[in-house]
């Protein structure tokens, strides 16, 4: 008898090409490695200003390699990973609360369809160079939850939760520190 699987938590935001790398191996290796894999839409901003890290980008030791790296990962996982035409504007300043809001909501109403709107929102910032931030686009993305989900949510609810998933994330090993890169 094969025994239980062991539960995996991603904590993920569609803002990180790495987060993406790493949602797309662990779904397609759950089963071969026998874990049940629990996607945690995590708000990463919220993490890395708790523990005082910066993103790769702002980074000029690991800006320099950003784009090759994900270049060929992006090519040995198999995913199309294209960087925005304005980087900036689209990683940096425009962020990604309404869309891991959104992917919230669907965790907590509809947890079934997470893989699948995670993924299209991922395609849209970084295989299409499409926004994810304002409601029209993440409509796009997820039509039909979206229907679903906005008569029964506040912004209050996913936003509660995305709190205490950048808290549970923190907890499980991030701490505070400044780091000179």
């Amino acid at each position: 008898m094969a025994p239980l699987p062991r539960t995996l938590e991603l904590f993920y935001d569609v803002l990180s090409p790495y987060s993406w790398l790493g949602f797309e191996i662990l779904c397609r290796y759950q089963n071969i490695w026998n874990v049940r894999l629990q996607l945690r839409p995590t708000f990463i901003a919220g993490i890395m200003q708790h523990s005082g890290n910066k993103p790769p980008a702002l980074l000029p030791s690991k800006a320099k390699y950003l784009t090759g790296d994900l270049k060929l990962l992006g090519e040995y996982v198999q995913i199309p990973i294209q960087f925005p035409k304005d980087f900036s504007s689209a990683i940096l300043v425009k962020g990604s609360l309404l869309a891991m809001r959104f992917l919230t909501a669907v965790n907590l109403e509809h947890p079934e369809m997470l893989e699948k709107v995670s993924r299209e929102l991922w395609m849209r910032i970084w295989s299409r160079d499409e926004d994810i931030t304002e409601p029209q686009s993440i409509l796009a993305g997820g039509m039909e939850y979206w229907q679903v989900l906005t008569p029964n949510h506040s912004q209050q609810k996913p936003h509660q939760h995305i709190w205490s998933g950048k808290q549970e994330t923190v907890k499980a090993g991030f701490k505070k520190t400044k780091r000179d890169n």
